[in-house]
This record gives structure tokens, sequence and C-alpha cells, in this order.
């Protein structure tokens, strides 16, 4: 004979608690939720297999584009391609962070150094506002790197000074190129008098409208 299996729910202790004890609100609370992740789960891999089939479409381009006279393949892995009408238009945009070895720790103290130094105005900046300058530029931001376009401001400024130069020679040494996000883009014009509107994969943007 059988046994009659008992149906049971696993609670947030681990516990398999026997359904008849589970509140209705708290099954039919698990069965949405699950609902819920098995969609987001499911729109994930369909997002996930339409980059990569754009992926290898655009590769395709690129390499048929690399066999045309004076094929421009863009820049530090950019790539633009529109349909031949102009409407539609696809790019993919390669995104680089530069990170700083121990180097430019030590371009910093003798850029601070020079600052307290100096006297006076000195090509319209004065010490104090040099300070200010290298302090905020030495600031690292919410992602613990430093801005490289601070950076690059920094060292566009035109000091002629031995200690400072030798500083911004450091600073330039230290500076090391990073791979970073690449993005995928894809608009269409409303008309031809129009930009591209972007067409964004983004949750919160896809919120109902009520």
């Amino acid at each position: 004979m059988k046994t009659k299996q008992i149906q049971t729910m696993t609670d947030t202790d681990g516990l398999e608690v026997p359904i008849k004890h589970v509140q209705p609100y708290d099954r039919n609370r698990d069965k949405k939720v699950r609902a819920i992740l098995a969609r987001w789960e499911k729109t994930r891999k369909a997002i996930e297999d339409c980059m990569a089939a754009c992926i290898k479409d655009l590769n395709d381009l690129q390499g048929e584009r690399a066999k045309l006279p004076n094929g421009d393949l863009g820049s530090k892995g950019n790539f633009s391609v529109s349909s031949f009408d102009g409407i539609v238009h696809v790019q993919i945009k390669q995104n680089y962070n530069t990170l700083l070895d121990d180097r430019s720790r030590q371009a910093r103290e003798i850029m601070l150094a020079y600052a307290e130094r100096i006297v006076g105005k000195i090509e319209g900046m004065d010490g104090a506002f040099l300070s200010q300058v290298i302090t905020d530029t030495f600031q690292p931001t919410s992602t613990g790197v430093l801005s490289q376009g601070k950076v690059l401001k920094l060292l566009r400024y035109t000091i002629k000074d031995k200690e400072w130069e030798r500083a911004r020679d450091l600073m330039y040494a230290s500076m090391l190129p990073e791979r970073g996000k690449a993005y995928l883009s894809v608009g269409v014009k409303p008309d031809r008098q129009h930009d591209p509107v972007n067409i964004r994969l983004d949750a919160a943007d896809c919120w109902p409208r009520i």
C-alpha cells in the first residue's frame, strides 16, 4: 500500500511545512514571486540572446567593411552603421578607463610641493588655487577611481617648472588604459528631419503608464 506523500513548502528557516498549515496568502505570495522570477530570467536570457545575435551581425558587417576601399572601422572598438534609408542607426561604443599606478602618488606630492612654494601669481594661477585643483583631481570618485577628465585637465596646465614637468611625466607614465564596458545602442528616426531616438532596454523605462 502506497503512503500518501504530504505536500510541503520550505520556510525561511529551511523547515518543511505541510501546505495545510501555510496561509493562503503565503501560498499565493510564493507562487507569484516565483512567476515574476521566471519572467525575469526568461527576459534576461532573451536579451542575452539578442545581444549575441546583434554583436555577431555587427562583427560580420565590420569584416565586410574592412574589405572595402578606404573602409573605416572606427576607433578603439567603436563602430556605427545605419540602414540604407538612414532611418535606423546602430552603434557600439567602447569605453576605456584609465588606471594609475603608484607613480601617480609621487607625482601628486611633487605637484602639491610646487603649489606650496610658489609665491604670487604664476600664469594666472596662485598656489592656493593650484593646490585646491590638485586636491580635487586626486579625489577618487564613488567607484574608487580618479576622474580621467580632471587628470588630463591638470596635466594640460602650462607650468614652466622642472619639478612640475617631472611630476607631469610621472603622471603620463603611470596611466594604464583598461578596456571598460561596451554599449550597444539602436535608434530610429521618427522622420528624416529628426535625430534618432534610442530604444532603451531599461526595466525602469518600461514601467507601465497608468
